[in-house]
């Protein structure tokens, strides 16, 4: 399949990489452990929750590459429980930069066996995580200059130029706005 928007060209190998267009890179995969469960028993929220973090701030770390600080999480609402056992993947895209700040949301999918025995794939969360960019000693640091394309976003990006954010977005194929 090859879609052409007139400047770019967009090649998918695939009708599976037109339907994960939307998610983000894959960041994180885990398996989901005992350890890791709450007193009823299901895997506990804030241990989901400490996985987002991670899976957005790898993400926001490809335009602030010494450090970044988690500065807010947009509601978090689980959709469905996560059990000992499932594959837990967190994929994560950046959808807006700032100065210093960078915003990625995170989807949350288990893989597991439903009782026919065949694999399922199970939306778990969404969540929007900003970070801030800062340097070893903890105070804010523009954004690196970045110029790249990233064939998940589908997109070619500039970011910033001694502090001053030279922006291009795009739309993606659903006509959404995003920066990366």
């Amino acid at each position: 399949i090859i879609i052409n928007n007139s400047k770019l060209q967009f090649q998918f190998k695939n009708i599976k990489d037109l339907i994960m267009k939307n998610m983000g890179e894959p960041r994180i995969k885990i398996v989901a452990m005992p350890s890791d469960t709450n007193p009823a028993g299901n895997i506990f929220g804030g241990w989901i929750l400490s996985q987002i973090d991670l899976a957005g701030a790898i993400a926001a770390r490809e335009l602030a590459p010494i450090r970044v600080v988690t500065i807010s999480m947009k509601e978090v609402i689980f959709k469905e429980p996560v059990f000992i056992g499932d594959i837990v993947s967190c994929y994560a895209k950046i959808t807006q930069v700032g100065q210093t700040s960078i915003t990625t949301v995170v989807k949350v999918v288990v893989q597991r066996l439903n009782s026919q025995g065949f694999c399922e794939c199970v939306p778990v969360t969404t969540a929007e995580v900003t970070y801030v960019s800062v340097d070893e000693k903890g105070n804010k640091k523009p954004t690196e200059k970045v110029a790249c394309f990233n064939a998940s976003f589908k997109a070619l990006s500039v970011f910033f130029n001694s502090g001053v954010l030279n922006e291009i977005s795009l739309h993606d194929f659903d006509g959404e706005k995003f920066y990366i």
